[in-house]
């Protein structure tokens, strides 16, 4: 490869690379999300999208780059203009988008079937979907939603139009949103003189304390996520870059931290 090379030739397009489903050639807004699962590799998580097919937006599709392979998750939410966000614990929310079978002011309030008002969480490493319903429900968030994970665990959420594809008055108003997992009775706590400003590329046997009556998970329970902005149903500074646990106990934890290039420089949660 060098300046020479026609552009058409400098990317490389696997055979199977397309998404599956009947969207042709064309496909509306979906989320898409890099993933890197510990017994499969690096995957990239598409869902959402494709209005022309129903079947298409309710489901998450994973694409896995060394296999060349694609796995199809229901989940039985149709979305279009989606947006995704990393979690602390591993997985993955999927919330807010547009429904366009759905008539919005008909379940304005109440929640109708298939509607893109329900969050759903996605695991990578099983690739199970679970709901999770809330007793007050959001506004409709449709094209130009956004959301964000804040630095306790909890997610953002504002923007979105709440009719389909309008132009202007996007929704005014920001709401914060508590996944199932930030359960402040028995989650993992950070002990006062556990806290660190910082973290050095290749730091090895980093310790910290924590309390509370859950214990940490032995492959999950400590993980840096990149800080990111996201539009347009993509973070592009989105990252989740697991730390190698080499002791636990209930009340610490001991890590080594990945080098370059698996971590890069920047702020983390």
């Amino acid at each position: 490869l060098n300046e020479s090379t026609p552009m058409a030739n400098r990317t490389y397009k696997p055979p199977n690379g397309k998404r599956p489903g009947n969207c042709g050639e064309s496909s509306d807004q979906s989320t898409a999300l890099p993933l890197l699962t510990l017994n499969r590799g690096p995957e990239l998580l598409i869902m959402g999208g494709c209005t022309s097919d129903r079947d298409t937006m309710k489901m998450a599709d994973v694409y896995n780059v060394r296999n060349d392979s694609w796995t199809r998750v229901q989940t039985h939410i149709g979305r279009g203009v989606p947006a995704s966000i990393l979690l602390p614990d591993g997985r993955v929310l999927i919330i807010s988008g547009e429904t366009p079978w759905l008539d919005q002011n008909e379940y304005a309030e109440s929640y109708g079937p298939s509607d893109s008002r329900i969050p759903v969480i996605f695991d990578p490493e099983t690739h199970l979907v679970s709901f999770e319903m809330t007793d007050t429900r959001d506004v409709f968030r449709g094209y130009h939603n956004m959301a964000s994970l804040l630095p306790d665990g909890r997610i953002v959420v504002g923007g979105g139009f709440n009719q389909y594809g309008d132009v202007g008055c996007e929704n005014p108003n920001l709401r914060i949103f508590t996944p199932s997992y930030y359960d402040a009775t028995n989650r993992p706590t950070l002990t006062s003189t556990s806290r660190l400003e910082r973290i050095i590329l290749g730091q090895t046997d980093v310790t910290l304390t924590y309390e509370g009556r859950r214990r940490l998970d032995p492959t999950r329970g400590v993980a840096l996520l990149a800080a990111q902005a996201f539009t347009h149903s993509y973070g592009q500074n989105q990252r989740y870059v697991r730390m190698e646990i080499t002791s636990l106990s209930d009340s610490s934890v001991t890590f080594d931290v990945p080098d370059s290039p698996v971590l890069l420089t920047g702020p983390y949660h």
